[in-house]
């Protein structure tokens, strides 16, 4: 992004983010405050594992079983790994040299996100005791199907145990199998995670293809903005406040609940950008600032060090980074549904507590979609009172630089 601003020549720029895009526009806010006149956010999301684990890991398909199944059943039930953890396995076959297994991965990961996304309140689902499928809502009376004849009623015999495919979250069977031996779980993701990361494209993937391989594999490395992910001030399962240190982290990687600290002996480096240009003394970034060394180091040796703890896996969680106080006196606005499945009101309410100067608007019966009418009507109006906000902001910088003589950047 920056690179994209110096490429326009732009002095500085208003931030419109929505989805993952509010985690890269935080995150850019963080590095460059000074580049930014004002941000406005819609579908609140950090990027945070749980917030992952919540869309691929079966806490939205509680609220879509029957897509959630579907999304399940693509997998097939031979390898009860996949079934653990049905991001790792999704991020295989989008991998997969074969195009057939790619674009059927693809269709059915956009056929999950649709169904969670985009909430129709035209269409009702039934189930007509042999299939599903979706009718008009609300219909006549009289243009319903008639009941089918109920079948002969059956001799009565002992319940069958449900299957590890029937419920949203994978059955502990699927996990016990996939953790008996984490050794070589962990080789295999790291195997998997070094196969995405050296993949250049394919110029045959198709548009919709494309577009799910970079969704799973941004979920799959965090947004490589992973510095640790526990929600700060949340509650864990005692009634006890949860830690938002790195170890108590979780890791969507991992295929039997594992931490990322069990594997990271294992798991490749992420390719680190170049070094960021170092803020203007007069807006320092606390807090992603390197800690001070030991004992003096080599001037080439510093300056390693500090490029190193800058770069994005060595963050803390952006919502702890928000905290620090580093958007202060940015103008936002960020609007969210609350009746957002994919990323739930609660990542905005704790946005909100840890940037006190953010308005957060949630929207009644909203969901994710920008197209959503209260949505959009929501982010029109957001735009237009932060333009009034960005311009007094930067023709007022530009008339101080002018009185004192200085150019603008």
């Amino acid at each position: 992004m920056e690179a994209l601003r110096r490429h326009l020549g732009l002095s500085r720029w208003l931030l419109f983010g929505g989805s993952w895009g509010v985690a890269l526009s935080l995150a850019y806010a963080l590095l460059h405050p000074d580049r930014v006149l004002a941000m406005v956010l819609r579908g609140v999301c950090t990027m945070r594992d749980s917030e992952i684990h919540w869309m691929f890991g079966g806490g939205a398909g509680a609220l879509k079983p029957w897509a959630w199944q579907r999304f399940l059943d693509h997998l097939g039930a031979d390898d009860p790994a996949d079934q653990a953890n049905p991001l790792l396995a999704y991020y295989a076959r989008l991998l997969s040299p074969d195009a057939n297994v790619r674009d059927a991965a693809a269709r059915s990961w956009m056929e999950l996100e649709m169904a969670i996304g985009f909430d129709s309140r035209s269409q009702l689902l039934d189930w007509d005791g042999e299939r599903w499928a979706y009718e008009t809502f609300p219909a006549a009376p009289e243009s319903r199907a008639p009941l089918r004849a109920p079948p002969p009623r059956p001799a009565l015999q002992a319940a069958a145990p449900a299957s590890a495919s029937s419920f949203p979250i994978p059955a502990a069977a699927a996990v016990k199998a996939a953790a008996a031996d984490p050794a070589a779980a962990a080789a295999a993701a790291a195997e998997l995670l070094a196969r995405g990361l050296a993949f250049r494209g394919d110029a045959r993937m198709t548009g919709s293809t494309a577009q799910a391989l970079l969704e799973c594999h941004y979920s799959v490395h965090g947004a490589f903005l992973r510095g640790g992910s526990s929600s700060t001030g949340g509650k864990g399962a005692s009634g006890g406040s949860s830690s938002s240190s790195g170890s108590s982290r979780r890791s969507s990687l991992s295929s039997a609940g594992g931490s990322m600290d069990d594997l990271s002996g294992v798991l490749p480096r992420s390719r680190r950008p170049r070094a960021r240009e170092q803020p203007p003394p007069t807006a320092p970034s606390p807090t992603l600032a390197a800690p001070p060394p030991a004992r003096p180091l080599p001037p080439a040796a510093a300056a390693n060090a500090t490029a190193a703890a800058s770069a994005p896996g060595n963050w803390p969680p952006l919502l702890q980074s928000v905290g620090g106080g580093g958007l202060a006196g940015i103008p936002a606005v960020a609007v969210h549904g609350q009746l957002d499945f994919v990323c739930p009101a609660t990542t905005a309410f704790e946005l909100c507590r840890a940037w006190p100067g953010l308005r957060l608007r949630l929207v009644p019966g909203a969901g994710h979609s920008m197209y959503d009418p209260a949505i959009t009507h929501e982010l029109v109006e957001a735009t237009r009172l932060l333009y009034d906000a960005a311009a007094a902001r930067y023709f007022g910088a530009a008339a101080a630089g002018s009185t004192t003589g200085a150019a603008a950047p």
